[in-house]
């Protein structure tokens, strides 16, 4: 029997983290409101009756500059193409609404900007107008996405989607090869250092809407890719060569583990070898370049590991290394719960990509104290493991706008499994072994979901309901739209909709 872990996780590896911003600056100008606003445009623009005057244009683009900008410089320095675009562009009312979350005084904007901007992006262009400028709009929607309920109503799939297959059409995989694909392009340098960098983002997006959706991704490392990550040009923005190694490894851990050709679930048979050279080289990055890595970056890499080591959560051929891998899983998980906690100030500015590695780790945590009954029952800490889960579950949950929103959802499901899990010998013993082995990196999430569901009522999953939610009130009596149930600890109509919302996703 090993040892039990300590309840403090300890990286090996992971150097003390400085006391650095999340992500370092992508250029000198970043700090500086980047926005140069000259006779030539108008007092005020106006989209779908939103009209906004000069400074209200001003501040919003010095929100996103300040703090969107510096963790996906898409942009570039963001001056020139931003201005370039007249007020009706679909790249301009993206950067005004993904601003208005946060910038003072401006947040009531934000519900009617997110409404037009969906419309926006919906409309299909025409070839002509599928523009570098449109495909940026649409890899920033996929950072930053509108807010939606159940997943199932999450757009960054299909703005991935429309993204890469925009660029596929213009060229972008070939940047030094334009007038391949559009007649008489540009052919000064910054055109094609634009291309470069925009296609980068699309194969950056293209790995972490797969992770967000435990599906694989809609591209592959292609020359360009490979060449970047080898010889990173002086221009490259350091946070986007950071992201696109992440998004690297991920895809071979993706890849190599859980879609194997050879497999009905994608799963590799004993994949002790493969999964202990990928650790070894994700940990030899770390260790050669890590020391003055921000908080949010050490948070990636190990976020990239739990990758790794959640697949021996489903290798049912072990060869002796699957409880090695389970400790540092566990000891990720806890050190990527940790540093989020620490960077409460930047909570208001996650990604999605950033929430969903603090959900892998909390679901790959919540499996591993359920482990009662077996050999590994004692390796794990259950108590620092609940007190971390309850501290980050806090900070998912003060980002929920509403209760049915999806923070609040899979805050309600994570509330569910974690005293579900206090209470194993009250409920009954938990459901042996792991159901979902065909979502790659998120079959724990998946699973854990699977889980909350099978709590409902006899009555209701009887049914088979389109809308669990209503199903539920109607059995137990409640009214869906009452503000004291709501608010109340009675989750069990959020989850039953929730699990129903989820029924193809499964996140």
């Amino acid at each position: 029997m090993k040892e039990r872990l300590d309840a403090t996780p300890v990286e090996e590896t992971a150097p003390s983290a400085p006391s650095a911003p999340s992500a370092p600056s992508a250029s000198p100008e970043i700090n500086e409101n980047p926005w140069a606003i000259d006779s030539s445009w108008p007092d005020s623009v106006a989209l779908d009756g939103i009209i906004l005057d000069r400074d209200t244009v001003a501040d919003l683009v010095a929100e996103f500059f300040h703090h969107y900008h510096p963790h996906f410089p898409i942009l570039g320095d963001g001056r020139d193409l931003l201005i370039s675009q007249p007020p009706s562009s679909l790249l301009f009312w993206t950067v005004m609404m993904i601003a208005s979350r946060t910038c003072p005084g401006r947040r009531p904007l934000y519900a009617s900007l997110t409404a037009a901007v969906r419309q926006r992006a919906a409309l299909m262009p025409s070839p002509r107008e599928q523009s570098l400028p449109v495909i940026i709009a649409l890899l920033l929607l996929c950072y930053w996405p509108p807010p939606f309920d159940a997943r199932d109503q999450d757009d960054s799939w299909t703005y991935a989607g429309m993204a890469v297959t925009y660029a596929l059409r213009r060229g972008l995989h070939r940047p030094l090869h334009a007038g391949d694909f559009i007649y008489q392009p540009e052919g000064d340098e910054m055109e094609t250092r634009r291309r470069t960098t925009v296609w980068l983002g699309c194969f950056i997006v293209s790995q972490s809407v797969g992770v967000l959706h435990g599906l694989p991704p809609l591209l592959q490392p292609n020359h360009c890719v490979r060449t970047m990550l080898a010889s990173p040009p002086v221009w490259l923005p350091p946070v986007l060569h950071f992201y696109l190694r992440i998004a690297h490894e991920t895809h071979r851990a993706c890849s190599m583990l859980g879609d194997d050709l050879a497999s009905s679930n994608g799963l590799l048979s004993r994949p002790g070898t493969l999964m202990r050279m990928l650790d070894a080289d994700l940990r030899a990055w770390e260790a050669s370049e890590g020391a003055h890595w921000s908080r949010a970056w050490r948070q990636s890499l190990l976020a990239t590991r739990l990758r790794v080591y959640c697949f021996a959560l489903v290798d049912s051929s072990d060869d002796g290394s699957r409880a090695l891998f389970l400790s540092s899983a566990y000891t990720a998980a806890m050190s990527v719960l940790q540093l989020a906690s620490e960077s409460q100030d930047h909570v208001p500015y996650w990604s999605i990509f950033q929430e969903k590695e603090i959900l892998d780790s909390i679901f790959v945590l919540l499996k591993l104290v359920s482990q009662q009954g077996t050999e590994m029952e004692n390796m794990f800490d259950r108590d620092a493991a609940r007190r971390l889960i309850g501290q980050t579950w806090a900070l998912l949950k003060s980002q929920s706008q509403t209760p049915r929103d999806h923070l609040g959802r899979i805050c309600a499901v994570i509330d569910f499994l974690l005293n579900k899990e206090r209470n194993t010998d009250e409920d009954g013993p938990a459901r042996p072994g792991q159901q979902v082995t065909a979502r790659l990196s998120s079959n724990a999430m998946v699973d854990g979901i699977w889980r909350a569901r099978d709590r409902f009522s006899q009555a209701v999953r009887a049914q088979r309901p389109v809308d669990y939610t209503a199903a539920s009130d109607a059995v137990n009596g409640l009214s869906g739209q009452n503000d004291a149930f709501l608010h109340s600890p009675n989750w069990e109509a959020m989850l039953n909709e929730w699990a129903m919302d989820l029924a193809e996703f499964g996140l």
